[in-house]
């Protein structure tokens, strides 16, 4: 790979990574706040919903821990926004 274009990605993960760290700070609230959607009834797009806001904190750990060996693996914590919106496809939930 060329360096310029290997400089400019690790630049991007390194920018990409921190926004996912800042975003843990709004995640903190939500996080325990989030099982208020159950109350509605519970099928599986609410238990997706749960598990993808629970396991965010995981997916940037571990995304920040292989960066260096895989770099595209910064962009994984997108896949709990993914799957969120999913869930809510799937269980009819009223989120947006």
């Amino acid at each position: 790979m060329d360096h310029e274009v290997s400089q400019r990605i690790d630049w991007l993960a390194d920018v990409l990574m921190v926004v996912w760290f800042v975003l843990l700070v709004p995640w903190l609230p939500v996080a325990f706040l989030i099982g208020f959607i159950a109350d509605g009834g519970t099928n599986a797009g609410v238990y997706i919903m749960i598990w993808s806001t629970w396991l965010y904190p995981v997916a940037v750990v571990f995304a920040a821990k292989f960066r260096e060996a895989i770099p595209w693996l910064v962009l994984l914590p997108l896949s709990n926004l993914a799957i969120f919106i999913l869930g809510a496809a799937l269980g009819d939930v009223k989120v947006f």
